[in-house]
């Protein structure tokens, strides 16, 4: 863990783009001031049942958590439209309130599987090799779908 928090001390823009690498889809915006929110985007593999967009956005804090970030990050993705966020955090969010706003954002069902619409993620998970529950997503180079074993 102190090789990412380190970087997320002195090198924050570098940390969050590092951090959007780690969820597998998504890539790290080229804009690090005025992103409007948003660290990463991606696009979901297949059309969600029950959602017009196949968006996905990541946010990333290197910082401690906020509660008033997570809920601006919900907005966000419904500014955007998006399907799918990933808030991703250093360490594991113990937030009752958070864990509860993001379950109150629904499922997103795609081909008789439902995920997450907002998943909280913590790098510490991540060293842990804790999977990630994500829908089939395109390759953020190629616009291929990934394998769905690369997700876990």
């Amino acid at each position: 863990m102190e090789s990412a928090r380190k970087p997320a001390r002195e090198r924050p823009f570098e940390f969050e783009s590092w951090a959007v690498t780690r969820l597998p889809g998504f890539a790290p915006n080229a804009r690090k001031r005025g992103d409007g929110g948003v660290d990463g985007r991606g696009l979901l593999a297949a059309a969600p049942d029950n959602h017009e967009s196949g968006l996905a956005l990541a946010q990333v804090r290197g910082g401690w958590f906020a509660l008033d970030r997570f809920r601006a990050f919900a907005g966000v993705m419904a500014r955007d439209g998006a399907a799918l966020g990933r808030f991703v955090a250093l360490d594991p969010v113990a937030s009752p309130s958070a864990r509860r706003e993001a379950a109150a954002m629904g499922r997103l069902e795609i081909q008789a599987s439902r995920y997450p619409r907002l998943q909280l993620r913590s790098i510490a998970e991540h060293f842990d090799g804790r999977a990630l529950r994500l829908p089939p997503m395109s390759d953020p180079h190629t616009g291929k779908s990934l394998i769905q074993l690369e997700l876990l």
